[in-house]
């Protein structure tokens, strides 16, 4: 086999990793980080559960196939193309494939597929394209009407618009800056940051930062939808006094991000979700007003150990790249309570399942749902 350029990390060097080979293709359940969990992907953007035999997805660039593995083990009865410019790359994803004998993996030309594609996302960052503007109207027209595409990006920390912020936000974070001073400082970086997106983009990915990015979407029928893992993109997270978590409140998602790597510091990328400008997809909701009929259906990050007569739950992710003091949402509830999620079918509806938990009031069966929903640990779908 041909050596691989250096853009290629080669993960597994050609032996697959322990846990994973023929027998248990399909079968394991391999953790995977929030990106490429379709589990997730789909209760976080997609307000109907697709079926996995009819979910279509593709990798523009796949690299040796690693992440594509992984993805397929997890969903193996989707269909997964996976496409790479480097043939030494797909070379060594074949090797991979077959010794898995990944039935649900094929291999196409970028040229030779045919949408639409339910998640589209390259493996490779969008700044190692020597054209990312035309990767982006790639995924746009294969992209199915209510899909997504996910595109990882290398921050920039170094640019000369980052390092300003970041001594902006370190003046307001003083401890002589009074309140109002602060808010300001905050405001005028939010305002830098949209202006440099505004700008026209003249063709060149000259700094890897968030206003090009946003700069060269603006020319496609695609829109930023939201950022991966949201619990880091919110920058209020990485903070304890209240007064200076309420400064970064702010639902645009090109603020969040550049807010979230100036507080960081140590973002080595970034992961958005796009979709069409013109999707209107609304996600089910417990406040909507016939949530009773919607499924509920696990987290896939969803661990559950048991202190005494408690049960304690929490999400587990070990890919946040969040400051240690930030803990995922935990909950404690009596074992009884929590005996309501042994009725989780992904058919049944919150009315149904309830009807199977009488003489349980409704009140205290919509309280306990109502806690997990909001902490991530439960999602619904609309049937």
């Amino acid at each position: 086999m041909s050596e691989l350029p250096a853009l290629y990390p080669n993960m597994w060097q050609g032996q697959l990793p322990m846990g994973l080979n023929s027998e248990t293709y399909g079968k394991s359940g391999i953790n995977i980080n929030a990106m490429y969990n379709m589990e997730y992907l789909q209760h976080r953007y997609f307000p109907r559960w697709i079926v996995t035999d009819q979910l279509r997805m593709v990798d523009l660039a796949c690299g040796t196939g690693e992440t594509a593995l992984l993805i397929g083990s997890r969903s193996p009865y989707a269909t997964l193309s996976l496409c790479d410019p480097e043939e030494t790359a797909l070379e060594q994803a074949r090797v991979y494939v077959q010794a898995c004998q990944a039935s649900n993996i094929e291999f196409k030309d970028v040229e030779e597929l045919e949408g639409p594609f339910n998640i589209i996302w390259s493996t490779r960052p969008l700044q190692q394209y020597s054209d990312p503007l035309a990767v982006l109207r790639r995924m746009e027209g294969l992209l199915a009407m209510d899909g997504i595409c996910l595109i990882c990006t290398d921050s920039d920390p170094e640019s000369d618009a980052i390092a300003f912020w970041r001594y902006e936000l370190t003046s307001a974070l003083a401890e002589e800056t009074t309140q109002e001073e602060r808010q300001r400082i905050i405001e005028d970086i939010k305002a830098g940051i949209l202006a440099r997106a505004s700008k026209e983009y003249d063709g060149e990915f000259k700094q890897l930062n968030i206003p090009d990015i946003c700069r060269m979407l603006n020319l496609t029928d695609l829109k930023l939808l939201d950022l991966l893992h949201p619990y880091q993109y919110n920058a209020a997270n990485y903070f304890e006094e209240e007064s200076i978590k309420n400064l970064f409140s702010d639902d645009d998602p090109w603020i969040r991000m550049a807010l979230a790597e100036l507080v960081n510091g140590r973002m080595n990328g970034h992961c958005m979700v796009l979709a069409r400008k013109d999707r209107q997809v609304i996600m089910p909701s417990l406040d909507d007003p016939d949530y009773k009929s919607l499924v509920p259906w696990y987290s896939p990050f969803l661990a559950i150990g048991k202190d005494g007569d408690r049960i304690i739950a929490s999400l587990q992710h070990e890919h946040m790249m969040i400051d240690q003091r930030i803990h995922m949402d935990d909950l404690s509830v009596p074992a009884q309570l929590f005996d309501v999620v042994k009725w989780f079918d992904t058919k049944s509806s919150l009315e149904q399942i309830h009807r199977r938990l009488l003489p349980m009031s409704w009140d205290i069966f919509a309280h306990f749902i109502r806690m997990m929903w909001e902490s991530e640990m439960i999602y619904v779908h609309r049937k």
